[in-house]
């Protein structure tokens, strides 16, 4: 039987936002610290159409525990919103690190993070999750240097192949634009893409969405000769349209040998509250009907979560 949790939490600042929700950083008085509380209105999740979306997300995040991926602590809900409370990361995206990083540690660093994707996306695999939105912004950092993959709005566990197009266009694999089917390898096709954007500061197909995407199916992919020849092999292998064909034993790949996983090459800044955004008010919030609730009267079934924000 899992706990159930009292947080009394304090909303502090706004952290992020999206479609039909936003991120709060929010104090724990009862545990003495930080969370990540994502809220989504109630309203606005029914009339898009995002119901079994957000049901799913958290039916995934309860299901999954690595030290690579960002941990759901508990759910909750009222009359407006429901409340994902999140492990709160306290670097920070990882994008926003990369442009300090010097050429001679480059290699390093990208293999680090790189290899930590690889431990995140092999243990969503074998729950037969398929993530579908890795990219730079979904990379966050803990406080001692390592990565947290974020954000399973996309997730989905598949039951053979699936078909639906979604996910960041540049980051998108073949199979997914050609309308094929396709099952976890797309996300071996978005680390490549990821490790690619490490080593050249862009991905390797820009422009339109109808350039991006015919690039993608068709294009050879120019790897920089800047680029290390284990590091454009391991790349390729990850490249490599045919999805039957690609990220075969990725993890013996000569660029990931000897990774030291206790010298993370990025350490953040001590993190100060102080320097965080203030919180938005909500000023158009939609309160949400009997009906609408009902559709999520099973939400605090899994790990339910008394959280009361202020």
């Amino acid at each position: 039987m899992l706990p159930y949790v009292t947080l009394e939490l304090q909303d502090i600042a706004t952290i992020g936002s999206g479609s039909f929700g936003r991120v709060d950083l929010a104090w724990s008085n009862v545990k003495g610290q930080y969370y990540a509380v994502k809220k989504c209105n109630i309203h606005q999740v029914v009339e898009e159409g995002r119901v079994e979306y957000v049901k799913r997300e958290k039916e995934l995040l309860f299901s999954i525990s690595s030290p690579f991926i960002v941990e759901l602590i508990c759910v909750h809900m009222d009359r407006v919103n429901l409340y994902f409370v999140m492990e709160f990361v306290h670097g920070g995206e990882l994008i926003n690190y990369l442009d300090d990083i010097s050429e001679e540690n480059l290699n390093e660093t990208a293999r680090f993070y790189a290899m930590e994707v690889v431990c995140a996306l092999q243990h969503i695999h074998s729950k037969g999750i398929a993530y579908r939105d890795l990219k730079p912004e979904n990379l966050l950092l803990s406080i001692d240097g390592h990565v947290k993959l974020s954000d399973f709005g996309l997730a989905k566990r598949l039951r053979g192949k699936t078909y639906t197009i979604c996910g960041t266009m540049e980051y998108m694999a073949p199979e997914i634009i050609m309308k094929k089917g396709y099952g976890v390898k797309v996300d071996w096709w978005s680390l490549g893409i990821l490790i690619f954007e490490l080593f050249t500061g862009t991905p390797p197909f820009c422009g339109d969405n109808d350039e991006i995407c015919n690039a993608i199916c068709n294009v050879s992919i120019d790897i920089p000769q800047s680029v290390p020849d284990n590091v454009r092999t391991a790349m390729l292998s990850l490249l490599n349209r045919d999805p039957s064909q690609r990220a075969l034993n990725i993890t013996d790949q000569k660029w990931f040998e000897n990774v030291d996983w206790e010298k993370p090459p990025i350490i953040p800044a001590e993190f100060d509250v102080n320097r965080m955004p203030p919180v938005v008010k909500d000023t158009n919030v939609k309160d949400s009907i009997q009906r609408e609730r009902d559709l999520f009267a099973d939400w605090d079934e899994i790990f339910p979560c008394e959280a009361s924000t202020a």
